[in-house]
């Protein structure tokens, strides 16, 4: 039987960024016009923002290139704030 470690949420937060916290920030912003074949048109504004700490940068870019969970300590060293 496996049993599942806890996670603190409050250090969770500040692995990743929470809160608007982290050094990563993207902000993408635009308008968008589209018009069907049929004629039919629409349009909008819109906005997009996010930021990580360097950490989950780190675990992000690592997973995308086929680490496991189990090797992010390794790579990318503990997350700040971490206690072991």
């Amino acid at each position: 039987m496996s049993v599942l470690p806890t996670i603190d949420l409050s250090l969770l937060s500040r692995a990743s960024g929470g809160n608007g916290e982290g050094a990563n920030r993207t902000v993408i912003e635009g308008d968008i016009k589209v018009k069907t074949p049929l004629g039919i048109e629409a349009s909008g504004k819109g906005s997009y923002q996010s930021s990580e700490t360097n950490y989950a940068r780190c675990v992000g870019l690592a997973a995308a290139n086929g680490a496991k969970p189990v090797e992010f300590p390794s790579i990318c060293g503990m997350p700040p704030a971490a206690t072991k």
